[in-house]
């Protein structure tokens, strides 16, 4: 059973965990590549995982979500590219 706050990833047919981490700001940049006022418009979007609150304005955000994030738009990024397939036949 999977304790609360541990982040389980499958890697190579085997299934790695780790504790989920809190990350701050300069993190979530670093990670993603996103500028501070692209990643607050997300969020604001609901486009971004939602930050959460550590004290009087001090947030961060689950590493699990933020890469899951990240994951997803991988994903996204590869089905983007897949050539789509002809629906119909022109004659010339």
């Amino acid at each position: 059973m999977i304790q609360p706050g541990v982040l389980c990833v499958q890697v190579n047919f085997k299934q790695e965990c780790t504790m989920n981490r809190i990350l701050r700001l300069p993190e979530v940049i670093k990670n993603t590549g996103l500028a501070k006022s692209t990643i607050y418009k997300m969020v604001a979007r609901r486009e971004f995982p939602k930050s959460i609150s550590l004290g009087v304005k001090v947030v961060g955000w689950l590493e699990s979500d933020v890469q899951a994030w990240i994951e997803d738009k991988i994903k996204q990024s590869a089905n983007d590219n897949v050539a789509p397939e002809l629906t119909s036949k022109h004659e010339w």
